[in-house]
């Protein structure tokens, strides 16, 4: 009986490793496509417009969802099947991004981009909508699959699981998709769009495969929305550490994305940095989030949690004010580097404590108000970037203008630090 036991224990630990890496695979293909996207929505606005604010409004679209439909989200990863929820939202992007190659080729080929207002009006509003349409499946189906994970594996591995579906989450945004991205650009416009759609048909046939052990009966409904909104609302409020994480995670999103996308400006404008240039550079940074997906967990058993919190936000403000200063494109790499480090060791962390606090049945929902708040500060740091940037460029040139958003972001997330240092340490004691 005994020696049954064990062959069946480990035949469950097989299948838990296959099930896994499927699961890891899925998110790579996924990842690849955020990734290609991550150079190509900016890049493409450049091309219709030299203005901030228009640049900075598509990349908005794809944002502005998580601010909207965090919440329905959240409820419909509670009351429906999570697996075949998160399927669906993978064909439904693949489709947008098809459409996104039909636009572009139609409207080939495109003129000289204004300093102010945009070109090709038409396939910008299709652009946009098109990333409504990306942002909304991508929040439902990031909200819901997140939750999935505990379904494959133990608790006592949820620390490195989560440092390598980041590793390749990193690698896909950040290495791989923009150096891919950047070179399907330069070929030709629409291919990029049509190499995601792909992309995502194959994120969505590994999770299929997966059906068996992912599969989730829905919710018993006997309650309306508003009280399981409620319950959940509850919760979070109750919960003095998932709250502080909130409130870092938020003010940390709105500031990291108000450089960010200063970035591009920055580089192509202060610089003379080509596509590849700017997803190189990207790339670069992008190993470091490897590197960080990977030292999370084992720094994470050596060190107490605030410890690690603590180290995962005090590079980000100094590395912004060395971006808006830095001599070549060589010091913004490593600092990106640096940057994706201890980027992927916070959201390793965060995520973890999110899947051993929430309770299952309560997971879709805090988990969307969680990411409401995080996500949802994204849009508003975009647009806060290029409404600084266009105020900053009447009073300094132009050159000037475009660091400034970096230097606020440095101080918004120095001062973020030196706020909830003392809290860190009283909420995560262990």
């Amino acid at each position: 009986m005994t020696v049954f036991s064990h062959h069946t224990a480990g035949l469950r630990s097989r299948i838990r490793l296959t099930s896994f890496n499927r699961f890891l695979i899925s998110a790579g293909f996924a990842n690849l496509g955020d990734g290609i996207s991550t150079i190509l929505w900016a890049w493409v606005a450049s091309l219709l417009t030299r203005d901030p604010i228009w640049i900075a409004a598509l990349p908005i679209a794809l944002k502005l969802p998580w601010f909207l439909c965090s919440i329905p989200a959240g409820l419909l990863a509670d009351r429906m099947d999570r697996h075949r929820l998160v399927v669906i939202c993978d064909i439904a992007r693949a489709g947008a991004y098809a459409l996104g190659a039909a636009a572009v080729l139609a409207a080939l080929p495109l003129v000289d981009p204004p300093l102010r207002g945009v070109v090709q009006t038409t396939l910008y509003t299709q652009l946009v909508l098109l990333a409504l349409v990306v942002g909304t499946c991508e929040v439902i189906r990031d909200t819901t699959a997140s939750s999935l994970l505990p379904r494959l594996i133990p608790d006592q591995d949820l620390e490195d699981a989560n440092g390598k579906i980041y590793a390749v989450e990193t690698v896909g945004n950040n290495l791989a998709g923009p150096a891919l991205g950047a070179l399907l650009i330069a070929l030709f416009l629409p291919i990029p769009f049509a190499a995601i759609a792909l992309l995502f048909l194959v994120s969505a046939l590994m999770l299929r495969l997966l059906a068996p052990q992912l599969r989730t009966a829905p919710a018993p409904t006997n309650t309306s929305w508003r009280a399981d909104l409620g319950e959940a609302f509850r919760f979070v409020v109750n919960h003095k550490g998932l709250r502080l994480l909130i409130i870092v995670s938020g003010t940390w999103c709105f500031f990291v994305e108000m450089g960010m996308i200063a970035l591009l400006l920055h580089m192509q404008d202060n610089f003379g940095a080509s596509s590849q240039t700017y997803g190189l550079t990207l790339a670069a940074g992008a190993l470091g989030g490897v590197a960080g997906g990977y030292v999370t967990a084992p720094l994470l058993s050596r060190f107490k949690t605030a410890a690690v919190i603590r180290l995962s936000n005090l590079f980000d403000g100094l590395g912004f004010l060395i971006i808006a200063f830095a001599p070549s494109v060589w010091v913004i790499a490593a600092v990106l580097f640096v940057f994706y480090f201890t980027g992927v060791m916070w959201m390793t962390t965060v995520m973890t404590y999110r899947q051993r606090e929430i309770p299952a049945h309560l997971f879709g929902r805090v988990n969307a108000i969680s990411r409401l708040v995080a996500f949802g500060a994204m849009p508003l740091g975009l647009m806060t970037s290029g409404i600084v940037v266009n105020f900053a460029k009447t009073a300094l040139p132009y050159e000037t203008a475009l660091i400034v958003p970096f230097c606020i972001a440095a101080f918004g997330l120095t001062l973020q630090v030196g706020l909830s240092w003392r809290a860190v340490g009283r909420r995560f004691p262990s």
